[in-house]
């Protein structure tokens, strides 16, 4: 893999996918680049090659088999000859060289994967490939050494890279401060937690922004009160490998989104293994300052507000620390990193120097008569910023034949973080919430997959399969929230010889699943919004195809033209199934041209068109009755106009050098723009929908670039928006003359009543860095200026309010400083300070007010071992070696697998004395669990002559199954029972299940045909919460409605049982082999108290009955005359238990990779 190969892997990140599974899709990228070598970073990769003297032709098949670089010659050049031989770890460049030595044959890379064959005097047209989920139009490299950081000025549009480097210099205290140096992309709310969710040239939120994690889907998203709803994308900092950006309506991968691409690459084997290495390990450590502990238990009740601040610490206190560590080796045919990150810090404090207009509030909670509008004091605590978090990462490659690879990845996300609650620290009296809470947790799960074909002879085939699954779940202390999404694409790209010129003609198609999922609870609100829920439940499918065709007809020019068609479907589930099912399609075009008149200077125009069909979130979700279902809800529709110019030289003022320039200018038009609006009053209460409006304009302009002598170097970036508006009809557009001014006012435009205020970018912001290098570049010192201006449409004059709500933060400008020592080779130490002047600065796009980190200080070190340092024992394991791949299975075996289990667990629950009761039996489980598996394997086989194969196998399976059982009130009264409310809810989650078992069967050559079965062992975990009624009378002794839960309880049991099942394994190299397998597991019965549970929901009440009258003494009427009172026990007091009698079994369907010794 090569460097500029990093741009193109926007989207190489997702996985195959099989036909048989989903009509999927592919996306086309069209990358052409013309060069000589790869140069710059590109020679710090490197190939393990293995190649004797041979043919030319197969010595060139056997580079692209190592390399995956496709080897193209023009028709009318005869390859002949032989060629010389190739050993050991070597970058592409060196292969090729020593390859065609002696034969007058030259190279030249037309593109990070494509390298043209010719004659020294020969010429060659540039070809363009496609692989990745954002599609670029040509690029044109030229004689220029190009590296990651150069793409993005040489490719056609917007786009921008952020490279593993550059995120070291001043390492992110958060994952939103990535961003801090690209033009255009700005966190939106990047202190509200540990998640990113980005805004591009004002567009954010509801999925309108693509984010991905090695190309794998995150489509969580939250509500945040006031501040409406933001996207939620996790990924641990120490984990990136470089970041790739693109901005506005995808014309490859990407259906459903307008607002651009953002694909966080994780680490490779190339990352961590150095040229002339075949493995290596990094290790990693870093410790900072300006954090502490919050002083909150992990564990409290989520309405629990602990006000006590910590002082200021010292330099370093402990509480900000991160680890990780991480091994990989490239082999011939394959390759593999393994990774583990630590991340922990504690709430960080906010500045000291305070600008104009702030004004904080008194100690005892009260407005400050100068107009208070900050709630964090100058040099405070900045409550429920802390992070602790762990991340684990495996990712391996087999390649084999001629440019086939299949690569699998499993990333594992954990974090438990606090998080700032908008809608507790709102404008008003409200803001007397201000405090550390409960810590939430989210775990991710990312699986991704890719399969590639590029042989080296077929220029028509340039073909990629890509799948991928994530699993994503919030747990709230009280409730739960989650989004699994499935995805997958194919395309193939092919290049043709054509007398208008060269064509390159990318085509793919791309399907995306998501399945969202919250606890829904009953509320005091009667009728239709009876119900809330803390995000949405349901289903959404989306669908693209595309195709696109770039003709060059002259070397210095490149026109481009193609369309997509996107198809959606949605639906709700729970009580939000009521809502319609909504369906929609839409064909987009697009087209580009590219003017190159010198070599390093590029004119592009392009013009796209986008489809956003409505999120969950927006067709099915409601909160109370608040924010309710609008069923003529229509996409939305991008439609944007780009120009720009690129420029990118070498020796410009001393030998070595390097200049790079970008400037864009961008008109976006969004159609049916989507926001909230107010549909009518009730009880003086608003209640407000998702509506269409006309129209969104956002136009300016971005500039960045760079220049680097060697021993010095300047890098900026700017964004300016001289335009934005909001059209609620075609006659009646406006700009955003600031944001509300009191929530209590009237509405005075529709788009006051909606979150877009909080979407504005500032009018312009950017940042400057420049450095040096000294002794022989071991030493960097270097500093960094970002800064930023008022949202648009707006200015700071302080007063009364609640910042990032009522009114823009006021603008900024922080400085940072770095310095780096490379002891050796291997050894880095890094320093970096974070706002050195101690500002007291809120984020571009801060939500509610919440400000920055003051001064922070970050020391780390890195080393990386390699070489003859770390040298693997050669030990004889088995036969996989020897022979032909498969003839002899005998042998020690170790591996994992992905699949997908169907659990379901049954029973009949009673009082926890056994004694059966109406209430308790209405409990009993009925439930399916499903959800993917992942395992790790180890076994032994022996083979007999026969073919007759057995052996033992061990497995581990991680499981994420889990679903709840809500059971509804079956007493109390009409009222109670009628509305539908719980009187349990039961949370069955599956943890973990190991197996032993005896395998035997027959092997034909490559094949092997087995049965398997033996002993397993499984965890389960139930957690069942109570509920009760919120009144009882005489007249209702049930109430109208339960509230809850009042507390849960848990428990687990191992539980044992036996399992069959059977399977195909298939060698596909020497020592690696897939298998598909099937199992049915059978657990029996178990059983799980909950000694606590109630016998009911209703509560006790007390009245008096008449026993007789007595004369009025007045006339009238006679006086009713009671008896004693009469206290009627409710369900709810008597505490009789649960015992859970339950049944589990389960179908698991498995695909998985061994290592075979």
């Amino acid at each position: 893999m090569t460097t500029i190969k990093k741009r193109a892997d926007i989207a190489r990140r997702s996985i195959p996918v099989t036909v048989l599974l989903m009509a999927f899709a592919a996306v086309p990228q069209a990358v052409a680049q013309t060069g000589t070598q790869l140069r710059g970073a590109q020679a710090d990769r490197s190939f393990a090659f293995n190649i004797p003297s041979k043919s030319l032709l197969a010595a060139l098949a056997d580079f692209t088999a190592a390399t995956n670089i496709q080897v193209i010659r023009p028709s009318s050049e005869a390859v002949t000859g032989k060629s010389s031989p190739v050993s050991g770890n070597l970058s592409a460049n060196a292969a090729l060289g020593r390859i065609l030595a002696g034969t007058g044959l030259t190279y030249r890379f037309t593109n990070a994967r494509t390298v043209t064959i010719q004659r020294s005097q020969g010429e060659t047209s540039n070809f363009a490939v496609s692989d990745g989920s954002v599609v670029l139009d040509p690029v044109d490299v030229s004689s220029v050494g190009a590296t990651a950081a150069d793409a993005p000025y040489l490719t056609p549009g917007s786009v921008s890279n952020i490279s593993r480097q550059e995120l070291d210099r001043i390492p992110p205290i958060s994952t939103s401060d990535v961003f801090r140096t690209t033009p255009g992309v700005i966190s939106a709310g990047g202190r509200s937690g540990v998640s990113i969710n980005p805004n591009i040239r004002g567009l954010q939120g509801m999925g309108r922004v693509n984010t991905t994690v090695d190309g794998a889907r995150q489509t969580s998203s939250s509500y945040r009160g006031y501040s409406g709803t933001r996207d939620e994308v996790f990924v641990d900092p120490d984990m990136i490998g470089g970041v790739d950006i693109s901005k506005g309506p995808s014309d490859g991968v990407g259906t459903g989104t307008i607002g651009g691409a953002i694909n966080f690459r994780t680490l490779e084997a190339r990352d961590i293994v150095k040229e002339g290495n075949d493995s290596g390990i990094r290790l990693k450590a870093s410790t900072g300052s300006n954090t502490v502990t919050p002083r909150a238990p992990v564990q409290s009740p989520a309405s629990v507000i602990n006000m006590a601040s910590e002082a200021r610490p010292g330099f370093l206190n402990g509480d900000m620390f991160s680890g990780n560590v991480a091994v990989a080796s490239i082999k011939e045919h394959y390759e593999f990193v393994a990774a583990y990150s630590k991340r922990q810090q504690g709430n960080y404090f906010v500045g000291t120097n305070v600008p104009p207009g702030i004004v904080f509030r008194r100690g005892d909670f009260t407005w400050d008569s100068n107009n208070a509008n900050a709630r964090v004091p100058a040099g405070g605590e900045a409550f429920n910023t802390s992070e602790n978090a762990d991340s684990f990462l495996a990712k391996g490659k087999i390649k084999w034949g001629d440019g086939q690879s299949l690569e699998l990845s499993y990333l594992y996300f954990g974090s438990i973080y606090g998080e700032i609650s908008e809608f507790n620290i709102a404008p008003s009296g409200l803001l007397d919430n201000y405090g550390q809470v409960a810590l939430l947790r989210t775990r991710v799960d990312t699986y991704t997959a890719k399969y590639r074909h590029n042989p080296s002879d077929n220029p028509y085939l340039n073909f990629r399969a890509n799948l991928w699954f994530t699993d994503l779940k919030t747990d709230f202390n009280t409730a739960l929230r989650g989004v699994r999404t499935l995805g997958g694409d194919i395309g193939n790209a092919s290049t043709f010889a054509t007398p208008l010129g060269e064509l390159v003609w990318d085509n793919g198609t791309e399907i995306v699943r998501e399945s969202a999922f919250a606890d829904q609870y009953p509320t005091t609100i009667t009728g239709a919004g009876g119900w809330m829920t803390l995000g949405p439940t349901g289903e959404r499918l989306l669908s693209g195809t595309f195709s696109k065709a770039a003709l060059k007809p002259v070397d210095w020019l490149t026109v481009s033209a193609g369309g997509r068609f996107d198809y959606y479907d949605s639906e709700g589930g729970g009580y939000l199934a009521k809502y319609p099912e909504r369906s929609g399609s839409r064909f987009s075009p697009n087209a580009g041209i590219v003017l190159s008149p010198l070599e390093g200077l590029q004119f592009y125009g392009q013009y796209k068109e986008g489809y956003r069909p409505p999120s969950l979130r927006e067709s099915h979700w409601h909160y109370e009755g608040l924010l309710v279902n609008n069923p003529n809800l229509r996409p939305e529709i991008s439609k944007n106009k780009e120009v720009g110019v690129n420029l990118l030289r070498k020796d410009v003022f001393t030998t070595g050098d390097k200049l790079r320039a970008k400037l864009s200018f961008f008109d976006n038009h969004y159609d049916d723009y989507i926001f909230r609006g107010l549909r009518s009053s009730r009880g003086g209460q608003n209640v407000y929908h998702w509506i269409n409006m006309d129209s969104a304009n956002y136009r300016g302009f971005e500039v960045s670039g760079g220049y680097d002598a060697g021993v010095a170097f300047v890098e900026g970036a700017y964004t300016n928006y001289d335009r934005v508006e909001y059209c609620p009809t075609p006659t009646t557009c406006s700009g955003p003359s600031g944001l509300r001014t009191n929530i209590g006012a009237p509405l005075q435009t529709p788009q006051q009543a909606d979150y877009a205020t909080n979407y504005i970018p500032p009018t312009t912001s950017g940042s400057v860095t420049a450095g040096v290098r000294l002794f022989d570049q071991s030493m960097t010192i270097g500093g960094r200026m970002h800064f930023a201006s008022t949202r648009f449409g707006s200015v700071w004059n302080g007063g009364r309010g609640q910042i990032g709500y009522t009114m823009s933060p006021p603008g900024y400008t922080v400085y940072d400083a770095f310095a780096s020592y490379k002891f050796s080779d291997d050894s880095v130490f890094n320093l970096s300070i974070e706002n050195i002047t101690d500002e007291y600065y809120f984020g571009a796009m801060t939500a509610l007010g919440m400000p920055s980190p003051g001064r922070t200080a970050r020391l780390s070190y890195t080393t990386t071992l390699g070489g003859a340092r770390l040298v693997l024992p050669d030990v004889h394991l088995g036969n996989a070696s020897h022979g032909a791949p498969g003839s002899d299975w005998t042998g020690l075996y170790a591996g994992g697998y992905l699949g997908y289990g169907l659990g379901h667990v049954s029973g009949f629950t009673t009082a926890l004395n056994g004694a059966v009761t109406p209430v308790a039996a209405s409990e009993s489980a009925d439930i399916d669990l499903n959800n993917v598996t992942k395992g790790l394997q180890v076994g032994f086989n022996y083979q007999f002559a026969s073919g007759l194969v057995i052996g033992m196998e061990a497995e581990h399976t991680w499981l994420k199954h889990g679903e709840t059982q809500k059971s509804l009130a079956i007493e109390g009264g009409a009222a109670l029972m009628a509305g539908g409310w719980m009187q349990a809810s039961t949370q069955y989650g599956m943890d973990w299940m190991m197996a032993l078992r005896g395998r035997a069967g027959f092997a034909f050559d490559r094949l092997l045909v087995f049965g398997t079965g033996g002993v397993a062992w499984l965890k389960e975990t139930q957690e069942r919460a109570q509920f009760q009624s919120n009144f009882s009378t005489l007249a209702q002794p049930g109430g109208t409605s339960t509230s809850g839960p009042e507390f849960s309880e848990r428990t687990s049991v191992m539980r044992q049982g036996w399992t069959a099942g059977g399977g195909v394994e298939y060698a596909l190299l020497n020592n690696w082999s897939l298998k598909g397998e099937y199992s049915y597991s059978d657990f029996g019965e178990d059983n799980f108290l909950f000694p606590r549970a109630r016998a009911g929901v209703t509560q006790s009440y007390q009245y008096q009955e008449i026993v007789d009258y007595r004369p009025n003494p007045r006339g009238g009427p006679p006086i009713p005359v009671y008896g004693p009172m009469i206290t009627v026990p409710g369900s709810y007091s008597t505490v009789n238990g649960r015992k859970a009698s339950n049944r589990l079994d389960m179908h698991a369907f498995k695909i998985g990779l061994n290592y075979r010794f």
